[in-house]
Protein backbone atom coordinates (compact mmCIF):
# COMPACT_ATOMS: atom_id res chain seq x y z
CA UNK A 1 0.00 0.00 0.00
CA UNK A 2 0.97 3.46 -0.56
CA UNK A 3 1.91 5.95 2.67
CA UNK A 4 3.06 9.48 2.45
CA UNK A 5 6.01 10.35 4.29
CA UNK A 6 7.63 14.01 3.94
CA UNK A 7 4.76 14.78 1.91
CA UNK A 8 5.69 11.93 -0.69
CA UNK A 9 3.97 9.23 -1.89
CA UNK A 10 6.15 5.74 -0.88
CA UNK A 11 5.01 2.29 -1.28
CA UNK A 12 5.28 0.15 1.62
CA UNK A 13 6.45 -3.08 1.27
CA UNK A 14 7.94 -6.36 3.64
CA UNK A 15 11.01 -7.49 1.72
CA UNK A 16 11.96 -11.09 1.90
CA UNK A 17 14.66 -10.02 4.82
CA UNK A 18 11.27 -9.29 6.49
CA UNK A 19 11.92 -5.95 6.52
CA UNK A 20 9.54 -3.33 6.70
CA UNK A 21 10.41 -1.22 4.17
CA UNK A 22 9.34 2.21 1.45
CA UNK A 23 9.78 1.65 -2.16
CA UNK A 24 10.18 4.88 -4.45
CA UNK A 25 7.44 5.95 -6.36
CA UNK A 26 8.78 8.74 -8.40
CA UNK A 27 12.74 8.91 -9.66
CA UNK A 28 12.97 12.40 -7.83
CA UNK A 29 12.80 10.67 -4.18
CA UNK A 30 16.00 8.85 -4.36
CA UNK A 31 17.58 12.09 -3.01
CA UNK A 32 14.93 12.13 0.10
CA UNK A 33 16.50 11.65 3.62
CA UNK A 34 17.35 7.97 5.06
CA UNK A 35 16.90 6.67 1.35
CA UNK A 36 18.99 3.65 0.54
CA UNK A 37 20.28 2.43 -2.57
CA UNK A 38 19.55 -1.93 -2.24
CA UNK A 39 19.78 -3.06 -5.79
CA UNK A 40 21.56 -3.20 -9.14
CA UNK A 41 18.80 -0.92 -11.11
CA UNK A 42 19.08 3.04 -10.89
CA UNK A 43 15.52 2.78 -9.23
CA UNK A 44 15.57 0.61 -6.30
CA UNK A 45 16.39 2.66 -3.24
CA UNK A 46 13.96 2.34 -0.13
CA UNK A 47 13.72 3.46 3.56
CA UNK A 48 13.62 1.28 5.66
CA UNK A 49 11.45 1.34 8.85
CA UNK A 50 13.81 0.64 11.81
CA UNK A 51 15.97 3.35 10.59
CA UNK A 52 13.42 6.06 10.98
CA UNK A 53 13.03 8.41 14.14
CA UNK A 54 10.05 7.26 16.85
CA UNK A 55 7.68 10.17 15.73
CA UNK A 56 7.74 9.74 12.23
CA UNK A 57 7.61 5.88 12.41
CA UNK A 58 4.71 6.00 14.48
CA UNK A 59 2.96 8.30 11.81
CA UNK A 60 3.42 5.75 9.13
CA UNK A 61 2.38 3.06 11.47
CA UNK A 62 -1.01 5.18 12.13
CA UNK A 63 -1.69 5.28 8.63
CA UNK A 64 -0.96 1.58 8.18
CA UNK A 65 -3.05 0.45 11.32
CA UNK A 66 -5.81 2.86 9.56
CA UNK A 67 -5.57 1.47 6.11
CA UNK A 68 -9.07 -1.01 5.17
CA UNK A 69 -8.28 -4.11 6.54
CA UNK A 70 -6.97 -6.97 4.07
CA UNK A 71 -9.35 -10.30 4.34
CA UNK A 72 -7.49 -13.05 6.13
CA UNK A 73 -8.00 -15.04 2.98
CA UNK A 74 -6.75 -12.57 0.50
CA UNK A 75 -3.77 -12.22 2.77
CA UNK A 76 -2.75 -15.93 2.68
CA UNK A 77 -3.67 -16.38 -0.69
CA UNK A 78 -1.16 -13.02 -1.47
CA UNK A 79 1.45 -14.81 0.73
CA UNK A 80 0.85 -18.03 -1.46
CA UNK A 81 1.18 -16.32 -4.76
CA UNK A 82 4.41 -14.40 -3.78
CA UNK A 83 6.08 -17.20 -2.80
CA UNK A 84 4.70 -19.37 -6.10
CA UNK A 85 6.18 -16.73 -8.25
CA UNK A 86 9.51 -16.48 -6.65
CA UNK A 87 9.64 -20.30 -7.17
CA UNK A 88 8.78 -20.25 -10.73
CA UNK A 89 10.70 -17.22 -11.72
CA UNK A 90 13.45 -18.85 -10.41
CA UNK A 91 13.05 -22.59 -11.94
CA UNK A 92 12.57 -20.39 -15.17
CA UNK A 93 15.68 -18.87 -14.84
CA UNK A 94 17.65 -22.22 -13.95
CA UNK A 95 16.32 -23.50 -16.85
CA UNK A 96 17.21 -20.60 -19.07
CA UNK A 97 20.82 -20.95 -17.69
CA UNK A 98 21.30 -24.89 -18.21
CA UNK A 99 19.55 -24.95 -21.36
CA UNK A 100 20.56 -21.63 -23.22
CA UNK A 101 24.31 -21.05 -21.29
CA UNK A 102 25.45 -24.07 -20.46
CA UNK A 103 24.31 -26.52 -23.52
CA UNK A 104 23.64 -23.66 -26.37
CA UNK A 105 26.80 -21.31 -25.43
CA UNK A 106 29.44 -23.06 -22.95
CA UNK A 107 29.28 -26.08 -24.07
CA UNK A 108 28.36 -25.52 -27.68
CA UNK A 109 26.25 -28.85 -27.67
CA UNK A 110 22.62 -27.15 -29.24
CA UNK A 111 19.58 -26.69 -27.50
CA UNK A 112 18.65 -29.12 -24.88
CA UNK A 113 15.72 -29.04 -22.94
CA UNK A 114 17.74 -29.87 -19.56
CA UNK A 115 15.30 -31.08 -16.82
CA UNK A 116 12.89 -33.83 -15.85
CA UNK A 117 9.91 -31.36 -16.86
CA UNK A 118 8.88 -30.80 -20.27
CA UNK A 119 8.22 -27.36 -19.70
CA UNK A 120 10.68 -24.30 -19.41
CA UNK A 121 11.67 -25.13 -15.25
CA UNK A 122 14.24 -27.01 -12.93
CA UNK A 123 12.47 -27.12 -10.09
CA UNK A 124 15.92 -27.60 -8.25
CA UNK A 125 17.03 -24.24 -9.00
CA UNK A 126 13.28 -22.85 -7.22
CA UNK A 127 14.53 -24.88 -4.01
CA UNK A 128 18.00 -23.93 -3.75
CA UNK A 129 16.77 -20.01 -4.31
CA UNK A 130 14.59 -20.61 -1.50
CA UNK A 131 17.55 -22.24 0.77
CA UNK A 132 19.86 -19.02 -0.19
CA UNK A 133 17.45 -16.48 0.68
CA UNK A 134 16.29 -18.16 3.88
CA UNK A 135 19.82 -18.79 4.62
CA UNK A 136 20.73 -14.99 4.03
CA UNK A 137 17.81 -13.49 5.82
CA UNK A 138 18.55 -15.55 8.71
CA UNK A 139 22.75 -14.71 8.39
CA UNK A 140 21.46 -10.27 7.93
CA UNK A 141 23.83 -11.28 4.10
CA UNK A 142 22.92 -7.67 1.97
CA UNK A 143 26.69 -6.47 1.13
CA UNK A 144 27.08 -7.84 -2.91
CA UNK A 145 30.48 -8.63 -2.62
CA UNK A 146 29.78 -11.22 0.46
CA UNK A 147 26.36 -12.70 -1.51
CA UNK A 148 28.61 -13.48 -4.18
CA UNK A 149 31.72 -15.35 -1.80
CA UNK A 150 29.00 -17.27 0.47
CA UNK A 151 26.50 -18.09 -2.07
CA UNK A 152 29.76 -19.45 -4.19
CA UNK A 153 30.62 -21.54 -0.54
CA UNK A 154 27.48 -22.87 0.10
CA UNK A 155 26.62 -23.71 -4.02
CA UNK A 156 30.04 -25.75 -4.09
CA UNK A 157 29.71 -27.41 -1.01
CA UNK A 158 25.72 -28.60 -1.43
CA UNK A 159 27.38 -29.55 -5.39
CA UNK A 160 29.90 -31.43 -3.17
CA UNK A 161 27.32 -32.96 -0.71
CA UNK A 162 25.29 -33.84 -3.88
CA UNK A 163 27.42 -35.79 -6.27
CA UNK A 164 28.72 -38.22 -3.39
CA UNK A 165 24.42 -38.75 -2.16
CA UNK A 166 24.06 -39.37 -6.04
CA UNK A 167 26.76 -42.32 -5.84
CA UNK A 168 25.12 -43.92 -2.93
CA UNK A 169 22.11 -44.02 -4.08
CA UNK A 170 21.70 -43.62 -7.85
CA UNK A 171 25.12 -45.02 -8.80
CA UNK A 172 25.69 -43.26 -12.06
CA UNK A 173 27.12 -39.22 -11.63
CA UNK A 174 24.61 -36.50 -13.26
CA UNK A 175 28.01 -34.13 -13.81
CA UNK A 176 31.72 -34.62 -14.58
CA UNK A 177 34.14 -31.91 -14.04
CA UNK A 178 36.99 -33.59 -15.06
CA UNK A 179 38.44 -31.76 -18.00
CA UNK A 180 37.42 -28.42 -16.09
CA UNK A 181 40.36 -26.15 -14.26
CA UNK A 182 40.59 -27.00 -10.88
CA UNK A 183 38.36 -29.78 -10.41
CA UNK A 184 38.09 -31.78 -7.13
CA UNK A 185 37.49 -35.50 -8.09
CA UNK A 186 35.35 -34.30 -10.67
CA UNK A 187 32.75 -33.54 -8.57
CA UNK A 188 33.29 -29.64 -7.99
CA UNK A 189 35.13 -27.08 -10.19
CA UNK A 190 36.63 -23.52 -10.26
CA UNK A 191 34.80 -22.04 -12.92
CA UNK A 192 30.86 -23.67 -12.37
CA UNK A 193 31.60 -22.59 -8.23
CA UNK A 194 31.87 -19.11 -9.53
CA UNK A 195 29.44 -19.37 -12.03
CA UNK A 196 26.87 -20.33 -9.18
CA UNK A 197 27.91 -17.48 -7.07
CA UNK A 198 27.62 -14.79 -9.67
CA UNK A 199 23.86 -16.52 -10.09
CA UNK A 200 23.18 -16.37 -7.03
CA UNK A 201 24.19 -12.66 -6.48
CA UNK A 202 21.95 -11.99 -9.62
CA UNK A 203 19.54 -13.52 -7.85
CA UNK A 204 19.50 -11.61 -4.70
CA UNK A 205 20.91 -8.58 -5.02
CA UNK A 206 19.26 -7.61 -8.88
CA UNK A 207 15.85 -10.07 -9.51
CA UNK A 208 14.88 -10.71 -6.15
CA UNK A 209 14.22 -6.79 -5.31
CA UNK A 210 12.85 -6.38 -8.89
CA UNK A 211 10.57 -9.27 -7.82
CA UNK A 212 9.28 -7.82 -4.90
CA UNK A 213 9.44 -4.04 -6.42
CA UNK A 214 6.54 -5.68 -9.29
CA UNK A 215 4.61 -7.34 -6.98
CA UNK A 216 3.81 -4.46 -5.56
CA UNK A 217 2.63 -2.71 -7.97
CA UNK A 218 0.32 -5.55 -9.47
CA UNK A 219 -0.51 -7.33 -6.12
CA UNK A 220 -4.14 -6.20 -6.95
CA UNK A 221 -4.90 -6.67 -10.92
CA UNK A 222 -7.26 -9.25 -12.23
CA UNK A 223 -5.36 -10.67 -14.86
CA UNK A 224 -2.53 -11.01 -12.60
CA UNK A 225 -4.04 -14.01 -10.69
CA UNK A 226 -5.21 -15.28 -14.10
CA UNK A 227 -1.69 -15.32 -15.74
CA UNK A 228 -0.59 -16.93 -11.99
CA UNK A 229 -3.46 -19.27 -11.71
CA UNK A 230 -2.73 -20.32 -15.40
CA UNK A 231 1.26 -20.67 -14.96
CA UNK A 232 0.69 -22.80 -12.04
CA UNK A 233 -1.91 -25.53 -13.66
CA UNK A 234 0.84 -25.55 -16.40
CA UNK A 235 3.73 -26.59 -13.81
CA UNK A 236 1.71 -29.29 -12.06
CA UNK A 237 0.48 -30.92 -15.23
CA UNK A 238 3.86 -30.90 -16.13
CA UNK A 239 5.23 -32.41 -12.72
CA UNK A 240 2.03 -34.76 -12.30
CA UNK A 241 2.75 -36.44 -16.41
CA UNK A 242 5.88 -37.02 -15.39
CA UNK A 243 4.65 -39.95 -13.61
CA UNK A 244 3.35 -41.35 -16.41
CA UNK A 245 5.37 -40.39 -19.00
CA UNK A 246 8.72 -40.75 -17.43
CA UNK A 247 11.84 -37.79 -16.91
CA UNK A 248 12.31 -35.59 -19.79
CA UNK A 249 16.08 -35.15 -19.01
CA UNK A 250 18.55 -36.22 -21.90
CA UNK A 251 21.34 -35.04 -19.99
Amino acid sequence: MDVIYKGEKLRYVEDFHGEQVLWITEPSQTEMEHMTFVGGHADEYCIFLKELPENELADINRQLNGAPKTASGNKYWNLFRDYAEWFLVYCFGGWVYESIWCCMIYHRRGFINRGFLFGPWLPIYGIGVFIILGFFALLKIKKPLLVFVVGAAIATIAELTASYIIDMTIGVPMWDYTNEFLNFDSRIALVPSLMFGLLIWVAVCLVQPLIVKVQGKIRDAKAHNVIFIIIVFLFLLDLVSRIWLGSNCVG
